[in-house]
């Protein structure tokens, strides 16, 4: 059996998807950065007008953006067929977060669209620690879909699964992917694409911690399908049998997804392979996977269960797998994941306090450089200034306060979310237990109906036996003997088969019944939740509108401050006198 802890690789991180051809039809305009202030330029400016630095190129023309009035977009992260991801800052609460924005050539397909947004709500739902926190949703000035959630630091599993890894870290991770997808489901919500890409893996305080990313293909029952009919959307490798056959996808296809996942920790590969779509929807329809080998017979037979071909053979939800793991990893050593924490970028300079404490240096700039009086326009400039900032101060304070007011209604939201998630579990533990006991009993009673089939078959048989007995003279022999006895206990073989069956059809029936009440208290909570949801949504649009407008105000007068403060600086920058004064410029 291999070693249960071993050091757990961690490569270095790559970016998601593969990079975009700046030069490649219908990019933007090259945009240029200050390295100091962050301030942004087209081509045809090659030094920051404010600090004098040389400008550096960025690779997209979004960064530097703000986008709803408060996420201002950092770096590129990675991008995918669908869209790019951005490291990105609250700039009113300074908070890190992730902006994923749909490509502009994808954004007027209202499908995609549709899917992003479904993304949005799905996971904002879920409010589980092993599932991606959403913080928001809206659109670009130029009418891309985009949602803000939060950033994670971390890996992808597809980086970790290229060889095997050690069984404790299958087991600790598997039980977190499973935990999320239970949450996942007991909502109603379906991912429809798990596979590695989209099982993140971040350091925590008690250790590695899971999150589910990327429900954009999630299927919430209360939505209707984005998909056509015959189209497959997922990815093959780690698609279940039924996907291929019908639309109608459930939870069940999730858990087939996860047996390919453990499979490929445990193996570090896949159980079936193929260089082709098809290959691996036969493989998928038709060939039975190989077993597990070095790995604890629990974990096999798990896996092995998962990877069963109908989905009513599966485990009967997720809760079942994370307490089948659970049972694995209890009394083993973790091992320790260390993932290097991504350096922090600065933040964008362009703000109220730095601004407010040039103010002073500026003035001081025109006494020097004009001992006699500055020129009237560079008075007038600077008046400007002063006034302009006034105003952001007034539009800051209004934003916060706009801001304070949407996050109090947030943590509301998200307590009743999480009151509502912890009734949800507590319930859907329950309804995972009566429905693996109603399992159980509906595959004793199976066993029990052949068992009773056969006695009956010997009674007939026995039965058969004594026919000559019944006719007129017929004497009994030893053989008749034999049989009589073989036919009274086939009898009450018989007998003992349909009492054990008429009690378990009994058990089957409370088990079912307490199923469905079950099931009908936690849809009625699904069903609270969605109202929550609908009702977050509403009272939080008008404050996330406030804040838009506001932003683009605040942003508009923080270029007329840097176009004013640039026509300040450009006549003296060259004089060495000032030098000093220039440097209390940059270094405020």
């Amino acid at each position: 059996m291999r070693a249960s802890v071993a050091p757990m690789r961690v490569p270095p991180r790559r970016s998601v998807g593969t990079q975009r051809d700046r030069n490649a039809p219908g990019r933007g305009a090259v945009v240029r950065m200050c390295p100091v202030c962050h301030l942004t330029y087209h081509e045809g400016e090659e030094r920051c007008l404010v600090d004098g630095a040389d400008l550096e190129e960025v690779e997209d023309e979004r960064i530097g953006t703000v986008l709803g009035g408060r996420y201002v977009l950092e770096e590129v992260l990675g991008e995918g067929g669908m869209a790019t991801v951005y490291r990105a800052r609250h700039n009113l609460v300074d908070r890190p977060c992730a902006v994923k924005i749909l490509h502009p050539e994808l954004s007027k397909d209202a499908t995609l669209r549709e899917r992003l947004r479904r993304e949005a709500r799905s996971a904002a739902a879920i409010s589980h620690p092993n599932v991606v926190e959403i913080y928001d949703f809206g659109e670009t000035p130029s009418g891309e879909p985009y949602l803000v959630m939060e950033l994670l630091d971390g890996v992808s599993l597809r980086a970790l699964v290229g060889e095997p890894m050690a069984l404790d870290q299958v087991v600790d991770l598997g039980t977190q992917i499973a935990a999320g997808l239970a949450r996942a489901h007991d909502l109603g919500v379906v991912h429809r694409d798990l596979k590695p890409e989209n099982v993140f893996v971040v350091q925590s305080d008690e250790g590695p911690l899971v999150k589910l990313v990327d429900f954009g293909l999630a299927y919430a029952r209360r939505e209707s399908r984005l998909t056509a009919t015959g189209q497959i959307v997922g990815t093959p490798p780690y698609m279940a049998p039924e996907r291929f056959k019908t639309a109608d996808v459930t939870a069940a296809a999730d858990l087939y997804a996860l047996g390919i996942l453990l499979y490929e920790m445990a193996a570090g590969r896949l159980p079936f392979d193929s260089n082709n779509v098809a290959g691996f929807v036969l493989a998928h329809l038709e060939d039975v996977p190989p077993r597990l080998e070095g790995v604890p017979a629990g974990l096999a037979d798990l896996v092995a269960d998962l990877l069963k071909k109908k989905p009513e053979e599966r485990p009967v939800d997720a809760h079942q797998v994370a307490q089948r793991l659970s049972r694995l990893r209890a009394g083993r050593q973790k091992t320790e994941l260390k993932i290097t924490t991504r350096r922090s970028l600065p933040r964008v300079l362009v703000t109220l306090d730095r601004w407010v404490g040039r103010i002073p240096v500026y003035e001081e700039l025109l006494r020097r450089a004009y001992p006699d009086g500055a020129p009237a326009e560079l008075e007038e400039h600077l008046a400007e200034m002063r006034a302009a900032l006034a105003r952001l101060r007034t539009l800051r304070n209004v934003a916060m306060e706009a801001q304070r007011e949407l996050e109090e209604l947030e943590a509301e939201t998200v307590a009743t979310r999480e009151r509502l998630g912890h009734a949800v579990h507590v319930l859907a533990v329950d309804l995972s237990a009566s429905r693996a006991a109603a399992k159980r009993l509906a595959d004793s009673m199976s066993e029990l109906e052949d068992a009773a089939a056969e006695h009956a078959v010997d009674w007939r048989t026995a039965d058969a036996q004594l026919a000559r007995l019944r006719e007129p003279g017929g004497t009994p022999g030893e053989a008749e003997v034999h049989a009589a006895r073989r036919a009274q206990a086939a009898l009450e073989a018989w007998h003992d088969s349909a009492v054990g069956l008429a009690e378990r059809a009994g058990r089957l029936r409370a088990a079912e019944d307490r199923e469905r009440d079950l099931s009908f208290q936690v849809e009625a909570l699904r069903k609270r939740l969605e109202r929550v949801e609908a009702e977050f949504d509403e009272e939080a649009e008008a404050s996330r509108g406030r804040l838009a407008d506001n932003g683009v105000e605040r942003r508009k007068l923080e270029m007329r401050i840097v176009w004013l403060a640039s026509k300040v600086s450009a006549p003296l920058r060259d004089r060495p006198e000032l030098r000093s004064l220039f440097d209390r410029i940059e270094a405020a």
